[in-house]
Parts: structure tokens; sequence; C-alpha cells
């Protein structure tokens, strides 16, 4: 809830004329932050140079993840398979590292298309 306040400060802050509110806009009407499938995430975390040690730190955050939730008397437990937790240090990091591939690629389409936006 913190980035989405954040980003909505950010965004009134800035220049009327700024290309990046609308795509700032986007990224928060999408829940971009959990849009990224726990599959990518790890991939991003094998091909990071990175200590190992970090790297099993950051792999076991993501995996195996259950979230039980009380409904009357019953107890329901969902499994996630995406999303880029939030509240710690590294969660913007990890989002902006595993969306780089989808913003180059808009970047290029957007250069070839001419787009506003971009």
């Amino acid at each position: 809830m913190l980035y989405h306040y954040s980003a909505i400060g950010f965004e009134t802050n800035l220049p009327h004329d700024s290309r990046v509110v609308p795509y700032t806009q986007w990224l928060n009407k999408c829940n971009a932050f959990g849009s990224v499938p726990f599959a990518v995430l790890e991939e991003l975390f094998t091909s990071l140079p990175i200590p190992e040690d970090l790297r099993r730190i950051l792999v076991d955050i993501y995996s195996g993840n259950r979230m039980d939730f009380a409904v009357g008397k019953e107890s329901v437990s969902i499994f996630p398979t995406a999303g880029v937790r939030q509240g710690y240090a590294f969660s913007a990091t990890i989002f902006n590292m595993a969306s780089e591939p989808f913003v180059k690629a808009g970047k290029s389409c957007c250069a070839l298309c001419s787009a506003v936006l971009c």
C-alpha cells in the first residue's frame, strides 16, 4: 500500500507534460508488483552475479508460499504464483530488474512506431 501512495504522490508532483505520469499510472492500475510470475523471479535470481547465500535467500522468499485465510469456521489456503513482495529493501530493485526486458521491448517498439509515451 505504501508503494501506491508514494507513486501517487510522485505523479502529482511531476510536470503535466511529463511522459512518465501515464506509464506510472498504468503500472499502478495494472498492479505491476503483483503481476511478476515467481518463475520469472527465480530465473532472474539464478542469472544474477550475486553471492550464493543471497541468491538462496531471495529464491526462498518466493518459493513454496502459502497464505491461510479464515473464512467463517473454515481455513482456506492460497498458493500465490506471482507478485513481488513489498515492504522490504529489495522490493523495488527486484521489480525493476524483472521488468527490464518488458521495458526494453516497449521502448524498441515505441522507437519503431514513434509512439507519444516513449
